[in-house]
């Protein structure tokens, strides 16, 4: 597994470990006058993933 932030790229090398994996849609409610009926519009371009990952980070890493 790899971290990027757009400069560096950190390698999760030892203990790598996702536990959980959860999927995430952007959704929204606009309640109405009266409240009766209110619009609920969801987003499906919007649909990725969520999960925490965990590991040892080393910067200062040499592949060879």
């Amino acid at each position: 597994m790899f971290l990027y932030d757009g400069d560096r790229l950190l390698k999760i090398r030892f203990n790598p470990k996702v536990e959980s994996f959860k999927i995430k849609v952007l959704e929204q409610k606009t309640d109405t006058i009266g409240g009766r009926f209110p619009y609920i519009t969801r987003n499906g371009t919007t649909y990725y993933k969520e999960f925490p990952i965990g590991g040892m980070i080393a910067c200062e890493m040499d592949e060879d």
